[in-house]
């Protein structure tokens, strides 16, 4: 079984210290992320992939460039 985590993550590499200062990133952050699902989803013997930066940043699962997030 594999697990996939993609948002529960609330990094934004680099720019990280700038951007939370940002109070369009953090209502962002509050918004889309799906806090807590890595603790949440676990199995024995699965595998986990579960990406490390906020969605954000990057939106793994986003199919389309004007796809909305909602």
């Amino acid at each position: 079984m594999i697990l996939h985590i993609p948002h529960s993550s609330t990094i934004i590499p680099d720019y990280e210290d700038e951007m939370k200062q940002d109070k369009g990133v953090l209502d962002a952050i509050e918004k889309y992320t799906d806090f807590r699902t890595d603790e949440l989803f676990s199995y024995w013997g699965s595998d986990r992939i579960q990406y490390p930066y906020s969605r954000v940043f990057c939106d793994v699962e986003k199919l389309e460039e004007n796809e909305p997030m909602d």
